[in-house]
């Protein structure tokens, strides 16, 4: 009976085969490839409301992740309006509101406070302007999203400003990137704060 109810919910039949046994399947871990507006939320919502409904999955122990909030918000209205009954509802969430989350908890063990400051891109520009002005030179010489985009590679990198200087050698150009970055990483470190990037780091490095 319980399945009845559930084709009914998420109408199954308005799927094609390869949607229906990607919602249906019964592996642990699946990869659907399809181009935009193929219907890739539509299977991982059913998906979702199926595993709920006919493989008694308990909603907390559901995680799904998008990249963006209106994304996250369009699959937790999906998945209510699927769920007849459900009182808990699975965790829906962007990326980075993860990883927020997490650091919240955990952060401490890192050396820095719950309440840490998260840098947004005027934060990053700010901190730029400085670090520009003590080297002399604007963002004519090198543009603010050329320099984070640097900070960032290097980061995900696993090397460190200290590293960087050492890579740097005499080059007078990778010498001044990395003198920037080493101010930027010791401003980031007085302010307790991270960026966007550093959220998705050091949650996977924790």
């Amino acid at each position: 009976m319980q399945n009845v109810e559930y084709v009914a919910m998420i109408d199954i039949n308005s799927l094609n085969e390869n949607q229906k046994d990607a919602v249906l399947s019964k592996e642990k871990y699946l990869r659907i490839i399809a181009g935009a507006g193929s219907g890739k939320t539509r299977v991982l919502t059913m998906r979702i409301v199926h595993l709920i409904e006919d493989e008694n999955v308990w909603p907390t122990k559901i995680l799904a992740i998008t990249f963006t909030n209106k994304a996250a918000n369009e699959m937790k209205e999906r998945v209510r309006n699927m769920l007849a009954s459900q009182t808990s509802a699975p965790w829906v969430s962007t990326i980075h509101s993860l990883c927020v989350r997490i650091l919240r908890e955990d952060i401490i063990a890192m050396g820095y406070p719950r309440n840490f400051t998260i840098m947004d891109t005027e934060d990053q520009k700010s901190v730029l302007k400085e670090a520009y002005k003590l080297q002399g030179i604007d963002a004519t010489t090198y543009s603010y999203s050329s320099m984070l985009d640097y900070i960032a590679n290097n980061k995900t990198a696993d090397i460190t400003p200290e590293r960087a200087l050492v890579l740097a050698g005499d080059y007078h150009a990778d010498k001044v990137k990395a003198e920037i970055y080493t101010f930027y990483d010791k401003r980031q470190r007085d302010l307790y704060a991270l960026d966007f990037d550093d959220l998705i780091l050091w949650t996977v490095r924790m």
